[in-house]
């Protein structure tokens, strides 16, 4: 008689428990928008839920900038490194940055400015923006938690990767876009550099799938600063440079 009622009890406390969590069950979906829009939805009335938009992993190996790009980050020697060109077109604190097209403008401007290559947005999601001296002066371009690189943090990452070897070891492999490169260009680092050219002290644009160039933070004199220059059959070279022509953006953690 025990053990009846005690299955008895059993199953009692088992239906009671199914019926109470049936009614914790949530009924309706329920969005908020940032403008405060509610958009109640009811489950059953759903299929399935999908997201548009590029397939991105959120790591901690991820950085975004002022518009919100994201990019993947690669550890190199003691440094981290983005892994592809700055794509802004605003400053970390939300300022725009001026948007540069016609030449007369860009040769004048001591201000930061942007262009895209050839002044083609196309160019944008591959290769970046080119920016010029000013843009990178005050190091508010970055992330947060990176900065433009100094002259010696350049020399650090070309020295740890071989003076002659480095070239090869940054470089995309492949003839899509560098052309001509060295068979012996593998990317080893993952640095992924790509030739997104340069606009000239004149305003011109040349370079793209031969040249790569990205600003160091360190001013040289009044009209130059320091600048590494990467051809697609030569290493990685520092050299000075005009404040006043394009090139990219890579920046490294703080």
């Amino acid at each position: 008689m025990k053990k009846l009622f005690s299955t008895i009890a059993l199953s009692f406390m088992l239906l009671l428990s199914v019926s109470l969590f049936s009614q914790t069950i949530p009924k309706t979906m329920n969005i908020y928008e940032k403008n405060g829009t509610v958009t109640k939805i009811p489950l059953d009335r759903i299929e399935k839920i999908t997201f548009d938009g590029p397939q991105i992993t959120y790591t901690e190996n991820v950085v975004r900038d002022g518009d919100g790009n994201i990019y993947q980050t690669v550890k190199i020697g003691h440094q981290v490194w983005m892994a592809s060109n700055l794509k802004t077109t605003k400053y970390i604190d939300g300022t725009p940055i001026n948007n540069i097209r016609i030449g007369e403008e860009w040769i004048k401007t001591k201000s930061g400015a942007y262009c895209w290559y050839m002044n083609n947005s196309d160019n944008k999601e591959v290769f970046g923006g080119l920016y010029n001296w000013y843009a990178v002066a005050e190091d508010k371009i970055c992330p947060r938690g990176f900065h433009v690189p100094r002259k010696e943090e350049w020399g650090a990452l070309i020295g740890y990767l071989g003076s002659r070897e480095a070239g090869a070891k940054l470089r995309v492999a492949g003839d899509q876009y560098w052309k001509d490169s060295q068979p012996q260009t593998d990317n080893s680092s993952g640095f992924s550099a790509l030739p997104g050219g340069v606009r000239h002290a004149n305003a011109t644009f040349q370079g793209e799938g031969t040249i790569a160039r990205w600003w160091a933070i360190d001013p040289r004199t009044p009209d130059e600063g320091e600048a590494v220059i990467l051809y697609n059959n030569g290493s990685a070279v520092i050299h000075p440079a005009r404040k006043m022509m394009g090139f990219s953006v890579r920046c490294v953690r703080d």
